[in-house]
């Protein structure tokens, strides 16, 4: 045979027939996730809701392929994604020097940064080797193919098959929380399920730990945001005691708590300037929260995912679509309904004491992330685990993730009973939902129309019924797979278009507009410095501005101490000690808290600033100034 013809399509679609079934599922996803990419990524698409902040400058073409962009989204549009627009900018150096405050880029939310820090964040490579379009969309492709693959593994890791753990992953995937977070901290979730699948490598010990280090290194420093991070550690910690205990004995461990210790202190050493910068900071630093901040009622969400939204808005007022947002699906309500429980208590076969320790690990597990959330608790409770630094509605990201790990392996493990005393209970459930959260407060005079408008609500039933109807014909191997294909058909429709598919072109290639044409005028009199009404996130400093409008992830109260001298320390640290929006307002008179992150500040002082001044005090100053430090010896004078 020539080697030429080994490779032709014919011979490589006989090797593939030859190889073992399980082999060729996982070459096939691999390369159906490759195909993908490379679609994906020669178009430039993103799910980027940077088309609102087009749109704000006045660009003619925003770029958005489908969907639609989502306002909720503003810290992705407002904030992330111009900050990977000024990293670029700034040729991918440390300090942005293009914003007026000259902040530091290594911080909670990461970028290409061209140092040594790069090497943990592999999704970003592409900005080394492909143009800054093309590699955002790379980065955000890895961060779904990362994730699908990553859960898929996870999944398969507890038995249940290749096909369920697939439809467990991509059913994991479209959850409200996932689509949610995708595009700022959806490569903290993705990055997670490889964390424990290093330990699982058929290699010596000390080359898994090797693995694990670098792995877990990346999660960390890919986007640093503590109440997500510990959230998914308690649910890593329950995982290796249910299914790894192995990996618990004392060497084993040993190792496994060096190799923890050595990955979190190479990203507090490569954070290390914002860590001390941000930690006596009012918010987020000095933020302590105690058990039992929500409501009992938001826990539906994680069995009717949709019954607390409406067109991706909170049916109640007063919600913040983040704060109820779950890795919630109707597969849990289904899966958790129809298992054979019963089989748990039976002696033997399934019944023994060692089977049970999985169940009852995840169980505890649940109810330890539900107590904090809806139970009220002194903070010092959360103190151990660090939960009295997680807000409960962030505690969620672990709830939904175990609930998800026990209704699996409940599934996988006991099977299922498909009766329709079960499936009367599941009707009871999505009833009274249904019922409380739409039709009380929507349904007067009306509630035909509005079952038909929130038919995902109660349309579950349907499917579900069928199942039941059809139980005999049905096998019990695809009695699962069906389950996950129900909730995985209803996620996708209830959260698939919740973000849009944007062209990334015009995010990295700038469009002069009336507004930019106004701003280059402004910082032509300005001596460079711009601003605007309102709030604007980064979205000025990302097309190449040095605006007054910014987000500061680490106060700059150097800053704020010279443009207003004559306000007491005490009231400046009050209202700048913090992470927070800076936003321009013509009609008040002096700076005050917005919101949490958020602070107003007075246009005039902007007009009066001496503006050379300042600039140069900034050129001076490092960018991870600690806010509680010695203000400099002029500080009380005015610039």
């Amino acid at each position: 045979m020539h080697p030429a013809s080994r490779f032709s399509p014919a011979a490589l679609w006989a090797a593939c027939r030859r190889l073992p079934s399980g082999r060729r599922f996982d070459l096939g996803l691999a390369l159906a996730l490759l195909l993908v990419g490379v679609v994906y990524t020669a178009a430039c698409w993103s799910p980027s809701s940077y088309a609102l902040a087009l749109r704000q400058v006045g660009a003619a073409a925003d770029g958005l392929v489908a969907g639609t962009p989502r306002d909720i989204r503003l810290d992705e549009y407002l904030v992330y994604t111009p900050l990977f627009q000024a990293t670029v900018n700034n040729g991918y150096t440390r300090v942005n020097t293009s914003s007026l405050y000259r902040e530091d880029l290594r911080s909670f939310f990461s970028f290409p940064v061209a140092d040594w820090g790069l090497a943990f964040k592999p999704t970003m490579w592409g900005f080394r080797l492909l143009d800054p379009a093309r590699a955002y969309s790379l980065h955000f492709y890895a961060v779904m193919a990362l994730f699908v693959g990553g859960y898929a593994l996870l999944f398969r890791a507890l038995g249940g098959g290749r096909w369920p753990a697939l439809l467990a992953a991509l059913g994991l995937f479209f959850t409200q929380f996932t689509q949610m977070w995708l595009t700022t901290d959806g490569v903290t979730l993705a990055l997670f399920p490889w964390v424990l699948l290093c330990l699982d490598l058929r290699v010596p010990w000390a080359g898994r730990l090797a693995l694990f280090y670098w792995v877990a290194t990346c999660w960390l420093v890919a986007s640093f945001y503590p109440p997500f991070i510990i959230s998914l550690a308690f649910v890593g910690l329950v995982y290796l005691v249910a299914f790894r205990r192995g990996h618990l004995r004392p060497r084993r461990l040993a190792g496994l708590v060096l190799a923890t210790a050595a990955s979190a202190g190479t990203a507090a050493f490569y954070l290390r300037d914002y860590l001390r910068a941000a930690a006596d900071t009012v918010y987020p630093g000095r933020r302590v929260v105690g058990g039992g901040t929500e409501p009992v009622w938001k826990a539906v969400g994680h069995f009717l995912p949709t019954v607390l939204e409406r067109n991706h808005l909170p049916t109640l007022a007063g919600l913040n679509l983040g704060h109820i947002a779950v890795l919630g699906s109707v597969y849990l309500l289904l899966a958790l309904a129809f298992a054979r429980w019963g089989r748990l208590f039976r002696r033997g076969a399934g019944g023994g004491a060692p089977e049970r320790l999985p169940f009852v690990a995840l169980g505890l597990g649940v109810a330890a992330t539900a107590a904090w959330a809806f139970v009220p608790l002194p903070s010092w409770v959360g103190v151990p685990l660090l939960w009295d630094r997680v807000p409960g509605f962030r505690l969620f990201i672990a709830l939904g993730l175990l609930l998800f790990l026990l209704a699996f392996l409940a599934a996988s493990r006991l099977g299922l009973c498909l009766s329709w005393p079960r499936l009367a209970a599941v009707t009871v459930v999505v009833a009274a939902g249904w019922g409380y959260f739409k039709l009380v407060p929507f349904g007067h005079g009306h509630p035909l129309r509005l079952a038909l408008t929130t038919w995902l609500d109660w349309g579950v039933l349907l499917p579900a019924a069928a199942l039941v109807a059809l139980r005999r014909r049905l096998p019990e191997r695809a009695r699962h797979p069906a389950l996950l294909a129900v909730g995985l058909a209803f996620g996708v429709v209830a959260f698939g278009g919740f973000n849009p598919l944007q062209s990334s072109r015009p995010i990295f290639h700038r469009e002069a507009t009336p507004l930019t044409r106004h701003l280059d005028r402004m910082a032509a009199a300005n001596h460079g410095v711009v601003w605007v009404p309102g709030s604007m996130g980064t979205v000025l400093n990302g097309l190449g501005y040095r605006a007054v409008n910014h987000y500061l992830m680490v106060p700059r109260m150097d800053f704020w101490r010279a443009l207003f001298p004559d306000i007491p320390e005490a009231r400046l640290d009050a209202v700048f000690n913090r992470t927070h929006h800076v936003v321009v307002r013509p009609d008040v008179a002096a700076p005050a808290v917005f919101s949490e992150s958020a602070v107003v500040v007075p246009e005039a002082a902007l007009k009066a600033a001496d503006w050379p001044a300042l600039r140069a005090r900034m050129a001076a100053a490092p960018p991870w100034e600690s806010p509680t430090g010695a203000p400099p010896a002029d500080a009380g004078r005015s610039p």
